[in-house]
């Protein structure tokens, strides 16, 4: 399949279904109990979609960062934040930067799991706290039932949706790869029981130019690197990708 983002995935993953509201907020609870965040603390949400978890820590921290594939949803995202339209297998983000990572509900979504995660390793800070959530599923796609359904979508769209079944020896297997290190694992409610990994950086990352990433992962899926649409999130920009926005 190829990797791109179109019209199936966009309507199917509407922000007015209302059960992705009510999950993405029940969810966005559990990391925040989570995280004891710090004002200079510097948050990314991969695959933030409308922003709620910017919106849930924007009164703690003011270096929250939202990155998503779909800019129609950062084009009408009405919320405080700092957005950039990207690839999160390629991410034009500085390396060593953050101390928050949350990737929630994402990586079902990907077709390379290696490079995300090597993605965020390579962005996070030495001692950063990235926290995976995934849905618990029958057969892949089965979780996303709901949206496809209710937004008008023919049930064949899951597979376009989910790529992966995810579990948790599969995702272990795929960090022992980097420089992190699981220390928590566990079950969370959010209308539907889904997995939250907590990890920690433990070692400092090897400096990656984030364009290393192989092009036949990148495809049409981002019509452009840096959203240009909200407020402007430069300083946790590469200097290549601020060259390529000017």
């Amino acid at each position: 399949m190829d990797y791109k983002y179109d019209e199936t995935y966009k309507r199917a993953t509407s922000e007015n279904s209302w059960i992705r509201r009510i999950t993405m907020r029940k969810r966005l609870d559990n990391i925040c109990r989570e995280i004891k965040i710090e004002k200079s603390h510097r948050v990314l949400d991969i695959g933030c979609t409308g922003g709620i978890l910017q919106h849930l820590m924007s009164n703690h921290c003011s270096g929250v960062y939202g990155l998503d594939i779909n800019h129609h949803i950062l084009k009408i995202t009405c919320i405080k934040g700092k957005y950039i339209c990207g690839d999160a297998m390629r991410m034009s983000l500085k390396s060593n930067y953050f101390d928050v990572v949350v990737c929630s509900h994402l990586l079902e979504h990907v077709p390379s799991i290696h490079h995300c995660l090597k993605e965020i390793d390579r962005i996070s800070k030495l001692g950063a706290k990235i926290f995976i959530i995934y849905p618990i599923e029958l057969f892949r796609g089965s979780s996303c039932i709901p949206d496809v359904l209710l937004n008008g979508q023919k049930l064949s769209a899951i597979r376009k949706i989910h790529l992966h079944k995810l579990s948790f020896n599969k995702l272990k297997n795929f960090i022992e790869g980097t420089n992190l290190r699981i220390v928590k694992h566990k079950i969370i409610f959010a209308l539907l029981p889904m997995h939250m990994i907590v990890i920690a950086k433990q070692t400092e990352a090897k400096k990656l130019d984030y364009e290393t990433a192989p092009n036949s992962l990148v495809g049409q899926a981002c019509p452009f690197t840096v959203n240009p649409l909200r407020m402007n999130p430069e300083d946790c920009l590469t200097k290549k990708a601020k060259r390529r926005k000017e």
